[in-house]
């Protein structure tokens, strides 16, 4: 059988700073931790601008070590237009790994599992393209800081 490679094209980088996390506690299907977004840059070849307030992520730990990724943010473009991103995906690494992350010690590939998957609304007609495609991703880590990097699946 002949095997289809997926083809991926560069999206775009964010540099996003993170609050603490609000710890909701422990629930039947793990630990919820609601982390806010601060503030976010977004740069890429047909995308730049930065995140408004109200991004965030609802991630849940689970009890395996895994992190349930559910990120939601929405993006004002430097040309005053906005467009909606939400993904979902998982994330996780060896425990001290993580643990070091909050102590502001950077954790990326290959040490550190995170891979989303994410989608777009816009109802602008420049980015409208968006509205058409999955992006998929992976980010490095140092407590505030996040890093994230997209790649639109062609």
């Amino acid at each position: 059988m002949e095997q289809l490679a997926v083809r991926t094209e560069f999206l775009f980088y964010a540099d996003l700073t993170l609050d603490v996390p609000q710890n909701v506690g422990m629930g039947p299907h793990g630990n919820r931790q609601i982390i806010r977004v601060v503030n976010g840059k977004v740069e890429g070849p047909k995308i730049n601008g930065t995140t408004l307030p109200m991004s965030g992520d609802w991630m849940l730990l689970r009890p395996d070590g895994v992190a349930e990724l559910d990120i939601r943010t929405t993006i004002k473009t430097n040309d005053e237009q906005l467009i909606y991103m939400n993904y979902r995906g998982l994330m996780h690494a060896k425990p001290e790994r993580m643990q070091e992350t909050f102590q502001g010690k950077p954790i990326a590939p290959p040490e550190l599992y995170f891979c989303p998957a994410a989608f777009f609304e816009t109802a602008a007609e420049k980015y409208g393209w968006l509205n058409r495609i999955v992006a998929i991703g992976t980010a490095r880590i140092a407590m505030p800081r996040f890093e994230l990097f997209l790649y639109s699946v062609v």
